[in-house]
């Protein structure tokens, strides 16, 4: 069993459920370096990992409460465009990341017209069950 602090290597993929591939380290990437118990994996899939031996690989899901939360339509939020520096640059349908009195946040674009900005602070995945096939390495 894997310990708290212990780094791992591991190939995964995210899978949708309309059988989008999200994100996949076996499609050309490398393998995903991640540490155990520093708050940077999913508390659900670490707790999936944690489980594992080396080599071993196995397939679970994930509901959106387990994930990134199920999707908030008050997360949509509109600003004046006078008060968006450089507004008429942001692309939309993308996701930007900018700077607020907490720290660094993501959110993405929805429209803009030269009177509004409406930015969805959803993670991208809010919403979403994720699919997921693990292989520790």
């Amino acid at each position: 069993m894997l310990q708290q602090g212990q780094a791992v290597s591991v190939n995964y993929s995210i899978t949708l459920d309309n059988e989008l591939t999200y994100f996949s380290t076996w499609k050309g990437g490398s393998p995903a370096q991640m540490t155990i118990g520093d708050g940077s994996i999913l508390p659900s899939f670490e707790r999936e990992l944690v489980s594992m031996n080396p080599g071993e690989r196995k397939s679970f899901r994930l509901e959106p409460s387990e994930a990134f939360g199920e999707y908030d339509p008050n997360g949509i939020i509109e600003l004046s465009a006078a008060d968006v520096p450089r507004a008429n640059e942001l692309p939309v349908g993308k996701i930007v990341e900018f700077e607020t009195t907490e720290g660094k946040a993501k959110a993405k674009v929805m429209s803009v017209d030269d009177v509004v900005v409406r930015l969805d602070l959803n993670h991208e995945l809010a919403g979403q069950a994720l699919n997921i096939e693990i292989e520790l390495l």
